[in-house]
């Protein structure tokens, strides 16, 4: 072998001529025996682990990933609830907004409160057992049932009794979803006494006090009376039905109180 410099003879694996000293051979730079495990490209985290590390990591992702997804179905199903509720609210309060208005026009004749509300209100219920028992001249009610005691009511009702010269009297709300778990009320320890008050008490003591929920609710000239239907066991240990009626005037002040048994009938 020739050096290419000097042209005079040279070993073949002479990395440099023994007589002009010209380098023959570069140097190959030694491999590296060790990753550089500090300058990782981002996506290949799994590039440099062993099987059973790799494995550990695509688990653990797949978990974090089940993970957002049971947040995101749980978050969806918060928001469909929240969403259900609300309807409900406003589909439960949707009777008693529409007879606390009608009972605005007491006094004025129906067709002008039908007109200003935009409510067309019936001479019959489509339920029987409201045409049966209940006492109204004219009635809008909600179009959703619901079972007392193995009967169809409506939810809610509006009801109108109309005076003699045909003009609106009184206007009553009943909510019977009060009444579908029991037909009965709510149970209580005792019978329900509102002794303590006095005429002009506030409106939301005394229903604080009476800590149940209306089935009814009557709108007359100057008066609001509310009505709760509860049950509970006399110390003779008989089981006893009540209606409490809680009266107030226009200005939501307490007037009296009234309590009657009247198991079973509460239309």
């Amino acid at each position: 072998m020739q050096c290419p410099k000097c042209g005079k003879h040279i070993g073949e694996k002479d990395a440099v001529c023994r007589n002009c000293g010209v380098i023959l051979k570069k140097e190959e730079p030694k491999k590296k025996l060790l990753p550089d495990i500090f300058h990782r490209e981002k996506n290949d985290d799994n590039l440099y682990l062993t099987d059973r590390e790799a494995a550990v990591s695509s688990k653990k992702k797949i978990s974090e990933s089940r993970l957002k997804l049971v947040f995101v179905i749980a978050a969806a199903l918060i928001v469909a609830a929240l969403i259900w509720i609300l309807a409900v609210q406003i589909t439960s309060g949707k009777g008693e907004k529409a007879a606390a208005r009608t009972a605005e026009f007491i006094g004025s004749s129906l067709s002008s409160a039908e007109d200003e509300l935009d409510i067309h209100f019936r001479d019959n219920s489509t339920f029987s057992i409201i045409n049966n028992a209940a006492v109204f001249d004219y009635i809008y009610e909600s179009d959703d049932k619901v079972q007392i005691d193995g009967a169809a009511y409506p939810e809610w009702t509006v009801t109108v009794m109309k005076s003699p010269s045909d003009y609106i009297e009184t206007v009553e709300y009943t909510a019977y979803t009060v009444l579908k778990k029991d037909s009965r009320g709510k149970k209580t320890d005792e019978r329900i006494s509102l002794d303590k008050f006095n005429k002009g008490d506030k409106f939301s003591a005394v229903r604080e006090d009476i800590d149940l929920d209306p089935y009814r609710i009557t709108y007359a000239a100057g008066t609001v009376s509310y009505h709760y239907l509860y049950h509970y066991t006399d110390p003779a240990g008989d089981s006893r039905c009540t209606e409490l009626i809680a009266v107030f005037d226009d200005n939501n002040k307490y007037l009296y109180y009234t309590s009657v048994d009247i198991y079973p009938q509460f239309i």
